[in-house]
């Protein structure tokens, strides 16, 4: 029987490697003549039936989506790093490591990318919230820079 998966791909505009990482997932499905289905957040075009035949969902976003249809289903989060560098060892994970998701909005997997640092992230979870660690990075920088800079007109 052939495996089925689903690939979620979401993110804000300038992360396109999102789409990439989503479409690499797709294009090694189809060399293993799996059965795949791409769903871009905001176009939701998966049917009841695609979602009750996939034998695995895999999430690739940069921000914490609604999961709520696809509750009773294995879920796997990945990095768009990991699905672009290892994409056939992520979907091998994704088969092996998936956990069932149960409607909560915050179960294990997901916790623990939520916790998770940069360097964390791309062990096949994704910090869905990893781009706000960088905005306030760069506020810090800016900061810094700010004070060397008074000081230095004193």
């Amino acid at each position: 029987m052939k495996k089925s998966i689903i690939v979620i791909a979401s993110a804000d505009d300038e992360q396109t490697q999102t789409f990439l990482s989503a479409q690499a997932i797709v294009n090694y499905a189809k060399e293993q003549e799996w059965q795949v289905k791409l769903e871009i957040l905001g176009n939701e075009s998966l049917t009841l039936q695609d979602i009750v035949q996939a034998d695995v969902i895999i999430i690739v976003a940069e921000q914490d989506i609604d999961l709520s249809r696809f509750k009773g289903k294995p879920i796997y989060r990945t990095s768009t790093l990991n699905a672009i560098k290892h994409t056939a060892q992520e979907c091998l994970y994704a088969f092996e490591k998936a956990e069932i998701y149960t409607g909560e909005r915050y179960n294990a997997l997901v916790k623990e990318a939520l916790d998770a640092t940069t360097e964390k992230t791309y062990l096949g979870k994704c910090a869905v919230k990893k781009g706000a660690h960088r905005g306030s990075l760069m506020i810090i920088v800016i900061l810094v820079i700010s004070v060397v800079i008074y000081s230095c007109l004193d």
